[in-house]
Order: structure tokens, then sequence, then C-alpha cells
């Protein structure tokens, strides 16, 4: 994974955006249960 530093939001690099929105993202559901947290990783295909 590479971070990317943009100090002006407005002049990303065409081709970097493309490259990173081509791939799936990825994020964590969490929710509450009186058991403890409960969290699940989610895809976005």
């Amino acid at each position: 994974m590479r971070t990317v530093d943009v100090p002006n939001f407005g002049s990303v690099d065409p081709e970097l955006l493309h490259t990173i929105l081509a791939r799936p993202l990825f994020a964590y559901l969490a929710t509450s249960h009186a058991d403890g947290p409960r969290h699940s990783s989610v895809w976005f295909l």
C-alpha cells in the first residue's frame, strides 16, 4: 500500500487516481453486541 500526499486536492494525477479506483475497496463494519464489539471486513467491488 502506498500513501500519497496531495497538497492541493484538485491536482490529482489522473493515472494515479485510475490505479487507485480500479482496485476493490476494503473497509471494516463494526457493530455493538451485548457480549462485546463485533467487526467484519467488507469489500466494495
